[in-house]
C-alpha cells in the first residue's frame, strides 16, 4: 500500500442485484473503501455505488466486494 487508508464517514448509496440501500462509510483507500451493511453479499459481487466528497462533487462508479467481515455487529465491506 503506497498511502494509508482515511477514515472517511458519510453516507454511500449502493445498488445491488436491483437492490438500492444506503450506508455509513467508514475508511477510504486508494484502491477502495469500506462500509458497514445488513445487507448480504459475498466476495465477487458487482455493485454501483454513489458518494458525495467534501466540495459536493458526487461520486458514481462500479465496484465490487473484496473483502467482508462478519465478525462485527454489522458486516463491514471493502
Amino acid at each position: 500500500r503506497r498511502y494509508p487508508r482515511r477514515q472517511f464517514f458519510t453516507r454511500v448509496g449502493a445498488l445491488i442485484q436491483g437492490q438500492y440501500f444506503t450506508e455509513n462509510t467508514v475508511e477510504l483507500g486508494e484502491k477502495g473503501m469500506m462500509f458497514t451493511t445488513d445487507v448480504a453479499m459475498k466476495v465477487g459481487d458487482q455493485l454501483v455505488i454513489s458518494f458525495f466528497i467534501p466540495g459536493g462533487h458526487c461520486v458514481i462508479t462500479r465496484a465490487s466486494v473484496r473483502y467482508q467481515n462478519t465478525k462485527q455487529s454489522r458486516s463491514h465491506v471493502g
